[in-house]
């Protein structure tokens, strides 16, 4: 059985450095994204069904934190401005989940924030600040930034599920600090000593990893592991989500909102291809590639990870 996971980061437009000349971090996010992707997304995913004829399903995680508060007024801003887009989501089946983005403003620049303390203070009111109505179980920390506090502080916040992991990623530079270097592809509890590898003593908060597949962008010289973005170009990702629907029992996928809306880029990219098309052309594929290999799948969500033997999983 393949379990795809479909998720969705609601980030803001432009959410990575490749998408404007100035650090994504440090201009006022906007959501023609949000507001347009989301509802374009929800009703592609409405048209699609496991091969056992079940519904399709998807986690959205919702940003939460005091980069919305300090521009928005309220860290939980897009959870009760956009309260119907999510209300309508639930209904159909779908989850929500928390996706903070842990900042600091210094020196008139938004930069991560590393300090343990600081870390959980902030988690803690943006935590909180989100309505209990939402009941919130699962989390993806922005820009893939993890850290053994962080994990500790998930589980005691009351998540039981994170999916933040990069297998084999590593970068460390003024933009980003991102470490998953021995991270295993299948989901696992996380060694108090650390985060990114199972063992024991074990953090109670279960990691579900992205699943890393070849790419090829228009701009690269040869291949390189990405995580499996629905909305990159067909041709950059096929080779890379064939060989995954075969080798793995789980798919772990996402999409960013923005990146399904023509004009959010004046031209084109190299590997975002800003079209709902080609997000279906690729999900067409890998349930093709599961039927030409006579393999069943379904759609589930994050927090249905926990319910099936992950321990399988390749």
């Amino acid at each position: 059985m393949l379990n795809i996971l479909l998720t969705i980061d609601i980030d803001s437009d432009l959410f990575d450095q490749s998408l404007t000349t100035e650090s994504a971090s440090n201009l006022k996010p906007s959501w023609i994204g949000l507001e347009n992707g989301v509802p374009l997304i929800s009703e592609l995913f409405n048209t699609y069904r496991g091969s056992d004829g079940s519904a399709c399903k998807a986690t959205w995680f919702i940003r939460a934190d005091n980069q919305i508060g300090y521009y928005y007024g309220d860290n939980a801003y897009l959870f009760i401005k956009y309260q119907k887009y999510w209300k309508d989501l639930l209904l159909k089946g779908h989850e929500l989940a928390w996706h903070p983005h842990l900042y600091k403003f210094q020196n008139g620049n938004w930069e991560q924030e590393l300090e343990s303390d600081a870390l959980c203070n902030q988690m803690n009111i943006s935590f909180k600040s989100i309505p209990k109505v939402w009941d919130i179980k699962a989390s993806r920390i922005g820009e893939a930034y993890f850290s053994n506090s962080i994990a500790q502080y998930l589980g005691q916040l009351g998540i039981k599920i994170d999916s933040t992991a990069l297998p084999g990623r590593f970068r460390q530079d003024e933009g980003r600090t991102i470490n998953w270097l021995n991270t295993p592809s299948k989901p696992y509890f996380p060694s108090e000593k650390d985060y990114r590898v199972p063992g024991h003593p074990e953090i109670e908060l279960l990691e579900v990893p992205f699943s890393m597949i070849d790419v090829f962008a228009d701009y690269d010289k040869k291949p390189l592991k990405r995580y499996t973005d629905l909305s990159f170009w067909n041709h950059a990702v096929k080779d890379g989500i064939e060989r995954a629907v075969q080798e793995n029992m789980i798919l772990n996928t996402i999409i960013h909102p923005s990146t399904v809306i023509p004009g959010i880029l004046s031209k084109p990219h190299g590997l975002l291809s800003f079209s709902i098309d080609e997000v279906k052309k690729n999900l067409d594929f890998i349930l093709q590639t599961a039927e030409r290999k006579s393999i069943e799948y379904r759609f589930i969500t994050i927090s249905q990870v926990s319910q099936i033997n992950y321990e399988k999983f390749g």
